[in-house]
């Protein structure tokens, strides 16, 4: 009986969750990728060229930093 309940607890941490942050992704991609479909079909400079390798240099530090920041609280709380 326990053994079920740690499954059906371990399955709802997994399931996606399409109204959470997993939908926002999945749907910030597809925005993504028509949008470049788009600037590509269209010869669109400015989103080629600026729009898309800034904003992945912005995204990429970003996330950069939260990594960076969540080893510092990690490593933080090991010391106390």
């Amino acid at each position: 009986m326990a053994n079920n309940e740690v499954k059906n607890e371990i399955n709802d941490e997994l399931r996606i969750s399409w109204f959470g942050m997993d939908g926002m992704l999945c749907l910030l991609y597809i925005i993504e990728v028509v949008t470049i479909g788009w600037s590509i079909v269209h010869n669109v400079d400015f989103v080629l060229g600026r729009l898309v390798p800034y904003g992945t240099i912005l995204l990429a530090s970003l996330v950069f930093l939260k990594y960076i920041y969540q080893v510092f609280s990690f490593s933080r709380g090991m010391h106390k």
